[in-house]
């Protein structure tokens, strides 16, 4: 089973589309052995700390125990802000 990874992009117009190079690049260098998922953050324009965490908890409770989280610019940041009982819950090995 492939290692599960979350990137989580960073805010502003245009944001999922130009941080998707940062996901292909960690896609081709990590090879087949990790999954790297990159969902598209709602409202990247103007983001909501509420609505960004609720999708990251999903994710991460879809992906299961050792997924690692890598965040980019502001998804770093707001997920500093928005940790929550059901991210805290995760057994992540890596949050980069």
């Amino acid at each position: 089973m492939a290692k599960q990874v979350l990137l989580i992009q960073g805010a502003g117009e245009g944001a999922h589309q130009d941080d998707a190079k940062l996901a292909e690049s960690l896609r081709k260098e990590l090879g087949p052995d990790y999954e790297v998922r990159y969902p598209a953050m709602p409202n990247e324009g103007d983001p909501d700390d509420n609505a960004w965490g609720d999708l990251i908890a999903a994710e991460l409770a879809d992906m299961g125990e050792d997924a690692v989280l890598v965040r980019h610019s502001a998804g770093a940041a707001m997920l500093c802000v928005s940790w929550r009982p059901a991210i805290l819950s995760c057994a992540l090995p890596a949050s980069f």
